[in-house]
């Protein structure tokens, strides 16, 4: 049965990105905290079906590709409840999300390309960006404002360039590299020492 949690947790995840759909579309009085409270409990399963994962021994590729199509579901949920709850987002944020958009999905074009295959590279600096977007959105969410998310979004262009070196550079498919850096290492037949805690 332990063996399945890390497969519930990432599953959880799409159920969280289901029902911030639903109350973002919905509008009610309550949505932006429901929204916003959502976001520590996918933060926490996220870190923690990685890490139960590689204490069992089950941090297959099947399971980290799952949790990278995931976490993408779930954060564009976000930012789609983000465009309809909280105000002056859509007249404001939908440039920097479509680039974001665009960005992400040339990411996918690039790496089923090179490799036939979607990215599934846990970065760092991704890694990074997925908690200041959690940071900003939970905070837009709570006190109706966008103060924080220009700051969020050009982190994610930064964290985003970092995966299309990686997905350049890399000789072949691989998954959980750290940086652009360690893919470097790889192209140049050097290995590197994962660190057990960020990457399986």
């Amino acid at each position: 049965m332990k063996n399945r949690i890390p497969f519930i947790l990432v599953w959880s995840r799409a159920g969280l990105a289901m029902l911030v759909l639903m109350i973002g579309i919905a509008q009610c009085s309550w949505a932006t905290y429901a929204v916003a409270w959502s976001i520590p409990l996918a933060v926490l399963t996220d870190v923690f079906d990685g890490i139960l994962a590689r204490r069992w021994g089950v941090s297959t590729e099947q399971l980290r590709r799952l949790d990278s199509q995931i976490d993408m579901f779930y954060w564009l949920s976000l930012l789609v409840a983000f465009m309809i709850l909280v105000p002056g987002a859509n007249q404001i944020f939908w440039p920097w999300i479509g680039l974001a958009v665009i960005a992400e999905s040339s990411l996918y074009i690039t790496s089923l390309i090179r490799f036939g295959k979607e990215p599934c590279t846990h970065a760092l600096l991704s890694k990074m960006w997925c908690l200041v977007l959690a940071s900003c959105l939970f905070y837009s969410f709570i006190f109706a404002n966008t103060h924080w998310m220009k700051f969020a979004m050009i982190s994610g262009y930064v964290a985003q360039l970092d995966v299309l070196l990686i997905l350049c550079i890399l000789p072949k498919w691989q998954r959980d590299i750290p940086s652009s850096y360690h893919a470097w290492l790889l192209r140049q037949g050097k290995s590197f020492e994962r660190n057990p805690l960020f990457n399986g």
